[in-house]
């Protein structure tokens, strides 16, 4: 078997690169969409607001990206998290069967 000087596989360098890039992914996903939720938020709400509201408007900002955010970061962040996790567990369960019949 094949290792490099910090002691990894190249497939276990392989995967942890792949780990890496699906964390940044993750990332720069959760960021846009929370970038892309003010904004529309911030557009609707303080169109022409006047500022003895800015109690309520910064309270009804808040819910309101809070609500438009749970649905997107639950489709661009917990789904695919959840698959990912699915995915290595069934690999798990088939490099323990593997192992086994060693």
């Amino acid at each position: 078997m094949v290792r490099r000087p910090n002691g990894h596989t190249p497939q276990v360098a392989c995967q942890e690169k792949a780990s890496k890039r699906a964390a940044i992914r993750i990332l720069l996903v959760m960021i846009a969409a929370i970038f892309a939720v003010e904004f529309v938020v911030m557009l609707v709400l303080f169109r022409g607001a006047e500022p003895s509201k800015n109690i309520t408007n910064a309270l009804l900002d808040g819910a309101l990206l809070s609500g438009g955010l749970y649905p997107l970061l639950y489709l661009l962040v917990y789904r695919p998290m959840l698959l990912e996790i699915t995915a290595h567990k069934r690999k798990d369960e088939e490099l323990r069967k593997a192992h086994d019949e060693l």
